[in-house]
């Protein structure tokens, strides 16, 4: 096993800066997104106030633009087999982040009606998330061939996480300036990303570099080696009883404003607390990877998070709630970067970016299943908020029944072994 290093040097090693790079492009794609980042406030509040939507129809313009974050399957289909430029990975994120860029300048230009926003919204969501789908596939590719997944998917998570604790704090003041300087902002930032990837133009991998003409008959093949991918079907399985349990979030919600009376601006202090302890948990991970076998790192991980959760047993006070809250941020951000590294490591090599899409698409869709669940149990079916909890302790125990299932080569490699 690998000798352990600190989460600043784990940035650079062992993948010559491909983590320092994937941290940038996960922190800019969240950070201009329209529905996490400092795009967020003043695009609901132009849809809201000078256009006057309902709040059915502000659902719904969401609901359209965001099509494009679950088609991150297609986006790995195509860079997976066609080359842009001379590469599968690089070319695609340089495409993306530029004409996103002007994607931005433009918007404030064009009419401020819900015709002319959402197609131009959706064209923006589209380029984002075909540049961070892009960008996992090649988090794929270099951690499979170097073993280094679990540092790599570390990185990319906290540099998600930085980004939407920062656009939480600077989406509100920019509420008042005009769209144009706010597009502007967001371009540059956006932009910015262009010489980054040229620094490491070189990071995509010898096989991705190579021109080669497409064929459906290498696209069928992809098709059946994910269906006789056994491992990577149990990680889903896995998936799906940790992240498909009773989701607590909008639940809590009531608890903590009609239960125990907790004030907006200390329900704001502890969401930024637990945005923080997230960033910590996976800086944390970084340090730990080198330590631990992925068997390790899984079953403490469900026991972690299934014993975090408990703690919403006993959730009266602001205390309890400091304390329970960023142990359970805590836990669920090391889960997720667990359940992420063994997704990646069951990849069928050749559908790096398919698959991955596959996930995180998954990863979305189940979330969001997830809190409508328990919110459905909770304010319908007028379930007992603790019985939302052991009903989220048990089936996320479940998983450990799981684990067995998968090869035990698998489940004994470490942080800088890469498995077969």
């Amino acid at each position: 096993m690998k000798e352990s290093r600190g989460p600043l040097r784990a940035l650079f090693y062992p993948s010559g800066g491909i983590a320092a790079l994937l941290g940038s492009v996960a922190f800019v794609t969240m950070f201009t997104t329209i529905d996490e980042g400092i795009m967020r406030l003043p695009i609901k509040l132009l849809l809201k106030d000078q256009l006057g939507l309902k709040p059915v129809e502000l659902s719904l313009f969401f609901a359209l633009a965001l099509i494009p974050v679950y088609l991150k399957p297609l986006f790995g289909l195509l860079s997976d087999n066609v080359p842009l430029f001379g590469s599968h990975r690089i070319s695609y994120m340089v495409f993306g982040c530029t004409l996103a860029s002007v994607a931005w300048l433009l918007l404030p230009l064009i009419p401020h009606r819900f015709g002319w926003l959402l197609p131009a919204l959706f064209v923006i969501t589209l380029l984002i998330s075909l540049t961070g789908s892009t960008a996992g596939a090649l988090m794929v590719d270099v951690g499979q061939a170097n073993g280094t997944s679990g540092r790599l998917v570390s990185v990319f998570s906290v540099g998600n996480n930085v980004a939407n604790l920062a656009g939480s704090v600077l989406g509100g003041y920019f509420v008042g300036m005009s769209l144009g300087w706010v597009c502007g902002i967001a371009a540059t930032i956006t932009i910015s990303l262009v010489p980054i990837l040229y620094l490491f133009r070189e990071a995509d991998t010898p096989r991705n570099r190579e021109v080669k003409s497409v064929r459906m008959a290498d696209i069928c093949r992809q098709f059946r080696e994910l269906r006789n991918a056994r491992s990577f079907w149990i990680t889903l399985a896995i998936l799906f009883c940790v992240f498909m349990a009773p989701g607590l979030s909008t639940p809590l919600l009531y608890i903590q404003t009609d239960v125990n009376h907790f004030s907006p601006r200390f329900l704001g202090w502890l969401g930024a607390l637990s945005g923080g302890m997230a960033i910590a948990s996976g800086l944390i991970y970084i340090t730990l990877s080198g330590r631990m076998t992925l068997r390790t790192a899984l079953i403490g991980s469900i026991l972690f998070s299934a014993t975090a959760a408990l703690g919403y047993l006993h959730y009266r006070t602001a205390q309890d709630a400091l304390i329970v809250d960023l142990l359970y941020a805590a836990a669920y951000e090391f889960i997720c970067i667990v359940v992420m590294n063994l997704a990646v490591r069951t990849i069928p090599k050749g559908s790096e970016g398919f698959v991955f899409g596959i996930v995180w698409s998954l990863f979305l869709v189940v979330g969001y299943g997830s809190d409508l669940l328990g919110s459905w149990m909770y304010g319908t079916l007028h379930w007992a908020f603790p019985t939302l909890v052991g009903l989220n302790v048990a089936t996320t125990l479940v998983a450990l029944m799981l684990v067995p299932l998968l090869p035990d080569a698998l489940l004994k490699a470490g942080e800088g072994t890469a498995y077969p």
